[in-house]
C-alpha cells in the first residue's frame, strides 16, 4: 500500500472511531437525598432548599404573628346568618396567589381539610360557644378543626420563632421534600421549635409550595 493510502485508511478509521464513540447519552437524575443547602442540577433555577429557606426568612419577619397572619395561613372563621360558624378562603387564597411561593395545588391540597372542619363546624352555634365561653374550635369533635389552634406554618401559638436552618433536601422524580428546622436566636442555636416538611413541585421552570406539614422534637425544646 503507497503512504498515501495508508494514510487516507488511517484517516478513515480514526473518523469511524470518533463517530462510533459519539457524545455520551445523558444521564438521568436519581431520586436522591442531598445534604443541607444541595443545589439541583437546574441551572438558572433557584433550588428548593433556597426557596424554602427564603420563603421562611421572609414569613417570619413580614407574616408571623403580625394582625393578618392568621387569615394568611388559612380561612377566616366567620358567622353565617342562621348563627353557625363557617369558614372563609377568600383572602387565604389571595395571600397564596400574592406571595409568589405557593403552587395552586398547595389550595388544592387544603381544601379537603377544610371541607371536614366546615361541615362539623355546622354543628356549633355561637349561643353554644359564647355560652361556654369558648373558641367555635373547641366544640369540634376530632381533628377535623385542628387546624384553627396553631399557625400551621410553624406549628405555634405565638412562640417567638426567627431562625430558619435547612436540614435535608430530598429530590423525587417531579417533585421535592424539604425540611427546615425553626428556631429562636434569643434560646441558642441548638434550639429547635419545630420541623416543617415543605414539598415543592416544579411549575414554568420554578419550584412551588404544593404542601406544608409540621413536626416537632422528640425532646422539649429540641435539645
Amino acid at each position: 500500500m503507497t503512504s498515501k493510502r495508508w494514510a487516507a485508511a488511517l484517516l478513515a478509521s480514526s473518523s469511524l472511531v470518533l463517530v462510533s464513540c459519539g457524545e455520551p447519552a445523558p444521564h438521568k437524575q436519581p431520586s436522591s437525598s442531598l445534604p443541607a443547602g444541595a443545589t439541583l442540577p437546574h441551572s438558572g433555577v433557584r433550588p428548593p432548599a433556597e426557596v424554602v429557606s427564603r420563603f421562611y426568612h421572609w414569613y417570619l419577619k413580614e407574616v408571623y404573628l403580625h394582625e393578618p397572619s392568621v387569615e394568611a395561613e388559612g380561612p377566616r372563621l366567620t358567622l353565617a346568618k342562621d348563627g353557625h360558624y363557617q369558614l372563609d378562603p377568600t383572602r387565604h387564597q389571595d395571600f397564596l396567589q400574592k406571595a409568589g411561593y405557593f403552587s395552586p395545588r398547595f389550595y388544592a391540597n387544603e381544601a379537603p381539610v377544610f371541607r371536614r372542619c366546615t361541615q362539623q363546624l355546622r354543628q356549633v352555634s355561637a349561643k353554644q360557644a359564647a355560652e361556654a365561653g369558648g373558641f367555635a374550635g373547641d366544640f369540634v369533635k376530632g381533628p377535623a378543626c385542628d387546624f384553627l389552634r396553631w399557625m400551621v406554618w410553624t406549628g405555634g401559638q405565638g412562640e417567638s420563632v426567627n431562625t430558619v436552618k435547612i436540614k435535608k433536601t430530598t429530590l423525587l422524580a417531579d417533585s421535592a421534600v424539604v425540611v427546615v428546622a425553626l428556631g429562636d436566636s434569643a434560646s441558642g442555636a441548638a434550639y429547635e421549635y419545630s420541623y416543617p416538611s415543605v414539598t415543592l413541585v416544579q411549575e414554568k421552570g420554578e419550584w412551588k409550595i404544593s404542601r406544608i406539614t409540621i413536626a416537632f422534637p422528640a425532646t422539649p425544646n429540641g435539645l
